[in-house]
This record gives structure tokens, C-alpha cells and sequence, in this order.
């Protein structure tokens, strides 16, 4: 029973680490459509785009 919870905790946690990365380096590829479908000006997307990586340059 430990070594199935074991391979469960390793399943959380690469779901999790997958989510993230997604999170923050798929979100740029995306502008083009967010772009098309808001009509926000390009500068505005890219602050949207580099507020998650904000909170590490402080």
C-alpha cells in the first residue's frame, strides 16, 4: 500500500508541475487570439503576460 501512494503522490505532483509550466509559458502563445477577440493594444497584453512573473522579481 505504501508504493501505491507513493506513485500517487509522483502523479500529483506531475500534474501540478505541468499545470504551472503551461500556466506560464503558454499563456504568451496565446496573445494573438486574446488580441483578436478584445482588441486590447499589444502593450497591455504583454502586462498581462508578465504578471506571473512579477511576483519573482521582487
Amino acid at each position: 500500500m505504501l508504493i501505491e501512494k507513493r506513485w500517487q503522490m509522483l502523479a500529483v505532483g506531475t500534474v501540478a508541475q505541468t499545470a504551472g509550466t503551461v500556466y506560464l509559458y503558454g499563456l504568451p502563445f496565446l496573445i494573438p487570439a486574446v488580441r483578436a477577440a478584445t482588441g486590447l493594444p499589444l502593450w497591455q497584453l504583454g502586462v498581462l503576460v508578465a504578471c506571473p512573473f512579477g511576483n519573482w522579481a521582487c
